[in-house]
């Protein structure tokens, strides 16, 4: 079944392919953050920080169940010392090929999506 951008990264199931998942990373980095930031009180920080941090913890979710790891494996990358470095493996290494016990492999949606507009 096909759903929106924003249907897909809302879920808590599911997988993420590695292109969305930099691209949302590097989102939270460049908007998010600086927007929190920019605010003058906590309860302001919270408006813009809190909901991007869940947006932020949905999608490495994801992206460790496109390895075949638990979702809460997500929580790796809140260690001190080697967060970075989960991150960085969670943003290069290829997801698993085809399905797994976490669902479709989302690098096939767009192919399904190809053949739908090509085959009506």
């Amino acid at each position: 079944m096909y759903t929106t951008w924003l249907g897909r990264l809302l879920r808590l199931d599911g997988r993420r392919e590695r292109q969305s998942f930099v691209l949302l990373s590097l989102a939270f980095l460049l908007i998010v953050l600086p927007l929190a930031a920019a605010t003058d009180d906590a309860a302001g920080f919270l408006a813009v920080a809190l909901p991007g941090s869940v947006l932020m913890v949905l999608a490495l979710a994801q992206r460790c169940r496109d390895l075949g790891l638990p979702g809460h494996a997500s929580l790796l990358v809140l260690l001190p010392g080697v967060g970075i470095g989960v991150w960085t493996a969670l943003a290069v290494a290829p997801g698993t090929p085809g399905p797994n016990c976490h669902g479709p492999d989302p690098r096939l949606r767009h192919l399904r999506r190809d053949l739908l507009i090509e085959h009506g």
